[in-house]
C-alpha cells in the first residue's frame, strides 16, 4: 500500500516544483534575452549572414543584410537541392544559375570551407556582385549540424579593380608591384616588357636588382632602406635598367609602400633620351667654355 504524503512533504514538493519552474523560467529569460542579443549583433554586421541546417539545407537564419543583399527572406520549402534557384543566385559572366554542389553551403554541409567571388544576385532587378565564405557548423561529437555562408557586395570593388587592370595594361608609363622584403617582382606592365624588351616571365620572381646597371645597384639599396626606416609614404628616385640587348635606359621612379600588405607599387617613365639630351647640351656648353677661353687666352 502505498504511503500517504503527509502535509510537509506536500508543501516541500510544491516548493521544489516552484523553485524548477522559477528555474526554468529564469533560462528561458536569459535565453530569449540571449537571442536578442545576438540577433541584434547579427542585424548590425555589415556582411549578410545565412545558415542552413545539415543536411537538408533548409534555412534557419538569415540576418539584415543578408535579407536586403538576398532580396528575400526565409523560404520554407527551400532545401539544398532548389537553394541557388529559389534565391535567384546566378554564375558570373552566365546566364546559369549557380550549380547545386559549387555553392558554398554545399561545400560546407560536406565538411569543405570554400570561397567564391563570382555568385550573382538580381535583388529588384540590379544586379550585384557577391563574395561568399561558407563553413560547417559542428556539435561537440564533430558531427555537421549547419552550414554557415557570409557573404559581402563586391560590385563595386569589382569595378574599381577592373578599371584598374585597365589602367595597368593600357599604361604608357612602366608600372610593376614588388614584394618590399625580397625585392622581387610580383606583376608588371605591358609597358614594362616592350621598354625593357624581356618577356614578363623574365621579371616575375626576380629581385629588380638583378636587372640595375652595377654602379646604381649601391645608391638604389640606400635609398630603400632610408624610405623604410622613415616610413615614408612615396619616395623617387633614378636609376639605369638593363635592356634585353644588354643596353641601359635610365628609369624615373615613383614608389608608393604599402608595408601592411608587404609590398610596393611603383611606377617608372622612361628619362632616356631627356638624360642624352641634358647630357649633350652640358657637353655643349663645356666645349663652348672652353673654346672661349682659348679665344680669351689667345687675345690676352
Amino acid at each position: 500500500m502505498i504511503k500517504k504524503p503527509t502535509y510537509e512533504e506536500l508543501e516541500q514538493r510544491v516548493r521544489q516544483l516552484e523553485e524548477e519552474a522559477a528555474l526554468r523560467r529564469l533560462e528561458k529569460t536569459q535565453f530569449e534575452s540571449q537571442h536578442r542579443l545576438m540577433q541584434t549583433l547579427l542585424d548590425n554586421l555589415q556582411v549578410g549572414v545565412f545558415m542552413a541546417e545539415a543536411p537538408s539545407g533548409k534555412p534557419l537564419l538569415a540576418n539584415k543584410k543578408a535579407l536586403s543583399l538576398l532580396g528575400r527572406g526565409i523560404m520554407a520549402d527551400t532545401n539544398l537541392d532548389n537553394i541557388a534557384q529559389v534565391y535567384l543566385t546566378y554564375k558570373w559572366g552566365t546566364k546559369q544559375i549557380y550549380p547545386r554542389d559549387q555553392t558554398p553551403i554545399a561545400r560546407a554541409l560536406s565538411g569543405e570551407s570554400r570561397m567564391v567571388d563570382d555568385m550573382v544576385k538580381h535583388p529588384d532587378g540590379k544586379r550585384i556582385l557577391l563574395e561568399v565564405f561558407g563553413s560547417s557548423v559542428k556539435d561537440r561529437h564533430g558531427n555537421i549540424v549547419a552550414a554557415l555562408a557570409s557573404f559581402t557586395d563586391i560590385t563595386e570593388r569589382r569595378k574599381a579593380e577592373q578599371e584598374l587592370a585597365l589602367l595597368f595594361n593600357l599604361s604608357i608609363d612602366m608600372i610593376c608591384i614588388v614584394d618590399i622584403r625580397t625585392h622581387r617582382f610580383l606583376r608588371v606592365n605591358p609597358a614594362f616588357t616592350s621598354t625593357l624588351g624581356f618577356d614578363a616571365s623574365a621579371f616575375i620572381g626576380k629581385s629588380f636588382f638583378n636587372f640595375i646597371h652595377p654602379d646604381d645597384v649601391g645608391p638604389t639599396r640606400q635609398m630603400i632602406e632610408d624610405v623604410i626606416r622613415s616610413g615614408e609614404k612615396v619616395f623617387n628616385i633614378k636609376n639605369r635598367y638593363q635592356c634585353k640587348d644588354g643596353t641601359y635606359r635610365w628609369l624615373r621612379w615613383v614608389s608608393h609602400p604599402i608595408p601592411e600588405q608587404g609590398i610596393t607599387i611603383a611606377l617608372a617613365h622612361d628619362v632616356t633620351e631627356e638624360k642624352t639630351a641634358v647630357e649633350a647640351l652640358r657637353d655643349s656648353a663645356l666645349r663652348w667654355q672652353a673654346t672661349f677661353d682659348a679665344v680669351n687666352d689667345s687675345i690676352a
